[in-house]
């Protein structure tokens, strides 16, 4: 039986210990030409910003959730 890959993607959550740091990652990933969707964006009190981001996996089309 063939199977193929039709929608995948990384469901992450990351935290950043600045403003500065979370730029530098999403300025990586569009310097690599990875298709990415910020699905939520937390700030604390001590400046961390946490985020949970969708990433595109390998080649395959971003899945939509």
């Amino acid at each position: 039986m063939k199977k193929r890959l039709l929608a995948a993607g990384y469901l992450r959550d990351i935290e950043f210990d600045s403003q500065d740091s979370m730029d530098l990652y999403i300025y990586s990933l569009e310097h690599k030409k990875l298709e990415f969707k910020i699905l939520d964006k937390f700030t604390r009190d001590d400046g961390s910003i946490i985020i949970r981001i969708l990433q595109q996996y390998n080649n395959a089309e971003m899945v939509k959730l």
